[in-house]
Parts: C-alpha cells; structure tokens; sequence
C-alpha cells in the first residue's frame, strides 16, 4: 500500500508540473508589431485578425503579459494620433465627410474625452432639505383642513 501511495504521489506531482492544454502562440515581438500596425490606424481587434488569432486571445494576452499591456497603450495613443491628424487633413483639404469622422473618434476614442456624455453631481443635503419642506407644508396643509371642518 506505502508502494502505490509513494507511485500516486508522483503521478500527480507529474500532472500538476506539466503544462496542459495548447502551446501560447504568443511572441515577444507582438509588442512591436501592434505598436507598428495601429500607428496606421487599425484596432487591436484588427490586429488579432492579423495574426490569426481571436480578440479574447489578445484581452488575455493584455492581462498576462505586462510588457504586451505597456504596448497596447502605447499602440491605442498612435492609433488615436493617426485619426486625429487624419482630421486635420480633412478639414484643412475641406474634404472627408466630418460626421463619419467624428462618428469614428466617438466609438473609436470614448474613453479619451471623445464623448457627448456630461456629468450631473447630485447634491443630497439639498435634496433632504426639499423633502424636510415639503413635509412640513403637508403638516400644515392638513392642520388647515382640519379646522376648516
């Protein structure tokens, strides 16, 4: 019994040392190479399909490999320069269709300030004090009914 103890110990130290599953496709120069391919305006969505790989694989890549997350950065801001200074063209040129641009920067760019979205803060000490009078001119509206009866 000690013998098949001792052998299963092993067996799964085996199994949980082992690396399963599909070896990453995964290569350091990815991190170039995305920087260079947005610069031209692509996605990183564009990018997977250019590698032949799919979007969820470049979010998880994004996530485990700290360098690759550094060059997304840096590839989204010249993926954003390119579109900008494309913009400037157009307007200087007095070509393009503005509204398909901007339509672009506003889905492209959301999160960058390329938005139509405004911010409300809501103070709530006012609002208690509404309620508070509010609730009293009830009290006196029903004081008043009462002696009116």
């Amino acid at each position: 019994m000690l013998r098949e103890e001792k052998s299963y110990g092993i067996l799964y130290w085996l199994f949980i040392r082992m690396k399963m599953g599909r070896p990453t496709k995964y290569k350091e120069e990815y991190c170039q190479e995305i920087i260079d391919f947005m610069k031209q305006g692509y996605s990183k969505e564009a990018f997977a399909g250019h590698i032949g790989i799919s979007k969820q694989q470049i979010y998880r890549w994004r996530v485990k490999h700290k360098e690759f997350r550094t060059a997304i950065k840096r590839a989204e801001t010249a993926c954003q320069e390119f579109w900008e200074e494309l913009g400037i063209q157009l307007v200087l040129a007095g070509q393009g269709n503005a509204t398909a641009w901007i339509f672009n920067m506003k889905n492209r760019f959301r999160k960058n300030g390329w938005n139509d979205e405004t911010k409300q803060n809501i103070n709530f000490k006012g609002l208690n004090n509404l309620i508070q009078v509010n609730e009293s001119h009830k009290s006196v509206g029903v004081a008043d009914e009462s002696k009116k009866g």
